[in-house]
This record gives C-alpha cells, structure tokens and sequence, in this order.
C-alpha cells in the first residue's frame, strides 16, 4: 500500500509535541511537530522503515528485477546479480570499484 497523507492531520495543530502513529502497514511511521523560530517543523520517523527497504530490494534482487550489476566468483561457475547502490552503501571496496575504478576505466 503506498504511503500518503489522504488529507487527514498527522498531529494536533495545539499539540507541537504529541506524536501521532499512523497506520500504513510494516513502515510504522510516526510524525510530530516541533516548534523552531521559523514556524513549525514536522518531522517523521520510522523503527521499521530500514528493514522494509532491504527486504524491497532483496524481493527486486530475488525477481531480477532493477540489478545493474552481475558479480561473478573467480572461478566463473556462480553469478550474482545484484544492486550496485546497495553494494557500494555496505562496502568500501564495492563503492571504489563502482566510483573511482569507473572513472579511470573511461
């Protein structure tokens, strides 16, 4: 289910600190306001959200849908596909080799 606001009030105009859980899905997002000089920020978080995103990608990965990239073992007898923003976010020798080898390739 696509996460939207459907024209309802997250929190309490009169409340700048009450936080407000509101009910799409596995994201388990909140939001409050916080009063600041420039007027009223709202902010949102999630305890869930990271673990969604991984598990979406693993899902993508697992269809082989959306991989840029096909990681081969040395000895050439398995492939993987996988997603080069997820490799290089979890791995400096990824991140080098998808960043600053790619240059000097070119």
């Amino acid at each position: 289910m696509p996460i939207g606001l459907h024209d309802r009030s997250l929190v309490e105009d009169d409340d700048a600190h009450m936080k407000v859980a509101l009910g799409y899905g596995d994201m388990g997002i909140s939001a409050h306001l916080q009063a600041s000089k420039t007027g009223n920020t709202r902010f949102f978080t999630s305890n869930t959200h990271s673990s969604v995103v991984l598990q979406g990608f693993d899902q993508l990965r697992i269809e082989g849908l959306l991989c840029d990239v096909t990681l081969v073992a040395g000895d050439g007898d398995e492939a993987f596909p996988v997603h080069r923003a997820m490799m290089a976010s979890s791995s400096d020798y990824f991140k080098a080799m998808f960043t600053v080898w790619k240059k000097i390739i070119d």
